[in-house]
Formats: structure tokens, sequence, C-alpha cells
């Protein structure tokens, strides 16, 4: 496996917590998943990363950043200079 993207609508119907993705059961869940792909050196990709979430998300452990189609990337340069890209 090169990749795991967690896809947090299905993963939040599946807790009972439908779209509720700031839920305490969402947050255990996607930090479980990361803490797994970290142990087998399998990237993690977050789809929603905003320049107010970048810094977290990179904290968190994920390594592979999604942002909304726009024209500027506002998630993603904050992401880059974090991570001294």
């Amino acid at each position: 496996i090169g990749l795991v993207l967690i896809g947090e609508g299905d993963l939040s119907q599946e807790l009972g917590v439908p779209r509720q993705l700031e839920h305490p059961l969402m947050a255990e869940a996607r930090r479980r998943i990361v803490a797994v792909c970290r142990e087998h050196d399998v990237v993690v990709g977050h789809p929603h990363v905003t320049a107010r979430n970048a810094e977290e998300v990179l904290g968190e452990g994920y390594r592979f950043l999604m942002t909304a189609p726009v024209r500027s990337y506002p998630g993603l340069d904050r992401a880059r200079e974090l991570a001294g890209r």
C-alpha cells in the first residue's frame, strides 16, 4: 500500500456519527489510522487542508495534502512553508 486516504464521510457513517467530522470518535479513528500507517511507513492523506489547519495536519502526521479546487492554494502554500519546501 502506497497511500491511505481516509474517506471521512464513509468513516463517520460507519462510526454512527454521520458528517460529524470533529466528533471524538472520528478524531480517535483518524489518530489510530495515522499511527498504524506510520508504523508501516505508509503515507496518509488528508483531504481538507486549509491555511488554518495546515500546521495541525502536518503535526498529526499526514503527508499527502489535498486542498479545495481553487485558483490559489493557501493550505498547500502554508504546509510547504512549514515543511521547509
